[in-house]
């Protein structure tokens, strides 16, 4: 029975990895199988994605594609990159890589205090 349990956790675990999708069905299971280090670079590497439903707030999107339009839309965020981008062409891609991981990471930190239940269990 021991075998049989661990063999459809081991696929539920299998399928997770292979989705891009992390949404309410696989949350627990991802936050378990990553470390938030690790799920921030597959986001980055646009391999994952979270998507979950916010109830009346809508969907919680974690996305790269998102976060780089909200970084555009980010006024005084562009204006130092262009100032940066006539001195230091360099300082322009590091400053976009940690606002870029910065934001992943506090919704990662905001989806564990927010679906807390979930992830537990309880």
């Amino acid at each position: 029975m021991y075998e049989l349990k661990q063999a459809e956790q081991d696929l539920a675990t299998d399928d997770m990895v292979l989705k891009p999708l992390i949404d309410e069905s696989n949350l627990a299971a991802a936050f378990n199988h990553y470390s938030d280090d690790e799920l921030v670079k597959l986001i980055i590497e646009g391999k994952k994605f979270i998507r979950l439903v916010d109830g009346d707030a809508g969907d919680r999107l974690v996305e790269i594609e998102q976060i780089h339009i909200d970084i555009a839309s980010d006024f005084d965020f562009t204006m130092r990159l262009i100032e940066l981008a006539v001195n230091d062409k360099e300082k322009v891609t590091e400053l976009v890589d940690k606002r870029v991981r910065a934001i992943i990471k506090s919704e990662i930190a905001q989806i564990k205090v927010d679906w807390f239940d979930l992830l537990t269990g309880a």
